[in-house]
């Protein structure tokens, strides 16, 4: 089963209203719960989804409840020290690359995860890291059936 970091705009557009990525993202956790994919994700990022999906619906209670259903479905890792550390030498390095990418991308290569499912171009510039766009059935599909 291949390991990919969930980018929080996956669980928001595949839960969101009608948008061009919200089937593509849907399709990455139907793969998740066949057993082709072990999505991770980060408390940071979960953190974020709930903080976007407040802002923009304006009830927390749902955002609460997408935040807590995103835990269940994936494996969460903590925030530490040394993914601080590396998010910001990437973040001072690139100076493009926003600080929360950079700390997504810290996690993710912190525990070995070397694929991030994001719509999210920025990931694309982050050395060791590989962006599979959900768009990107292909890329996708290679990816589900690389077991």
């Amino acid at each position: 089963m291949r390991r990919v970091f969930f980018d929080s705009n996956v669980f928001l557009y595949a839960t969101g209203t009608d948008h061009p990525l919200r089937d593509a993202c849907r399709e990455l956790f139907e793969h998740v719960q066949q057993g082709a994919l072990r999505a991770e994700t980060s408390v940071e990022a979960l953190q974020e989804v709930a903080h976007v999906r407040a802002r923009r619906s304006g009830r927390r209670t749902d955002a609460v409840e997408l935040a807590r259903r995103a835990a269940r479905t994936c494996v969460v890792h903590p925030v530490e020290l040394e993914d601080l550390e590396r998010a910001l030498s990437a973040f001072a390095a690139d100076e493009s690359l926003p600080m929360r990418d950079a700390l997504h991308a810290a996690v993710a290569l912190n525990r070995g995860v070397t694929v991030i499912a994001s719509a999210d171009t920025d990931f694309d510039r982050v050395p060791g890291l590989e962006r599979v766009d959900p768009l990107d059935r292909e890329a996708v599909a290679a990816l589900a059936g690389a077991g």
